[in-house]
């Protein structure tokens, strides 16, 4: 699982990078108010079991059912999450001149987002429903299994399979750099699999430095740019902030709570 470190242009400027910061935070937190109250309307309002009652109408399989229940609950959130989406990834990202972003790209990225989270999410969903159906009053158990095994995985293959999709990866040919960060992480007794970097200003002005996998795919990766703006020891600096992450084994620690809290 990737940590990210984040300088943009108007981090320079200390009243703008308030501003944006403040604004980031309000937005989120209207994100998780509106989450929050759909889900209460979903339950309580008696809209999901109309939408349960449409479903078994004209279908007697519990599995089909269950598809089209999750398309539709799936399609009403869509329709009232992709303004605010909207405002927060590129309209107020241009406001703070932080993104190279066109709308036509915006628009490819968030399909491109959405049809991968399709492909990882809907078998996962699928098997909770398994295992509710199946096992009774210890679906949990076998939720909770499956959730930190899916974890897991996912922060190995990520770097390999998924982050490969939205950005290009590079060696870094900067002898100076890669030097410079592997002896950072030999300090910590962290072992690398390569030093990459990645065009992410294809979309944005913020520049990024992280380490992201587990086992044989940890690796470190670095934004053109950050590469291109910033000095050897600025780069440096950024990426001990996810040197420390791994020191402190933050990353396994947010695995296990998150599993951990689904038993609970």
């Amino acid at each position: 699982m990737s940590e990210i470190e984040e300088i943009g242009e108007n981090y320079k400027k200390p009243d703008k990078a308030k501003e944006y910061n403040r604004k980031k935070i309000i937005f989120s937190l209207i994100e998780l108010g509106l989450l929050l109250s759909f889900l209460l309307i979903l339950v309580f309002s008696g809209l999901s079991l109309k939408i349960r009652d449409f479903v078994v109408s004209f279908n007697d399989n519990p599995y089909i059912q269950f598809f089209i229940f999750i398309l539709i609950i799936g399609i009403i959130e869509l329709i009232i999450f992709t303004p605010l989406n909207f405002y927060i990834e590129f309209i107020l990202e241009h406001k703070y001149s932080l993104s190279n972003q066109t709308l036509v790209a915006w628009v490819r990225e968030s399909l491109k987002s959405l049809g991968v989270s399709v492909v990882l999410f809907l078998p996962l969903i699928f098997l909770l429903y398994y295992f509710l159906r199946n096992f009774g009053d210890l679906w949990w158990i076998a939720v909770g299994i499956m959730i930190f095994i899916f974890t897991v995985v996912l922060s190995e293959i990520a770097p390999l399979v998924i982050f490969p999709l939205f950005y290009k990866f590079r060696p870094i040919e900067d002898l100076e750099i890669k030097t410079r960060l592997t002896e950072l992480c030999e300090k910590v007794g962290l072992k690398i699999e390569g030093i990459f970097s990645f065009n992410i200003s294809k979309n944005t002005k913020k520049a990024n430095a992280g380490f992201t996998g587990l086992g044989k795919s940890k690796r470190i990766i670095l934004g053109d740019n950050l590469l291109n703006n910033f000095t050897v020891d600025e780069v440096r600096s950024v990426f001990a902030h996810e040197v420390g992450h791994y020191r402190y084994s933050h990353i396994w620690k947010l695995i296990l709570t998150g599993a951990i809290s689904t038993f609970i």
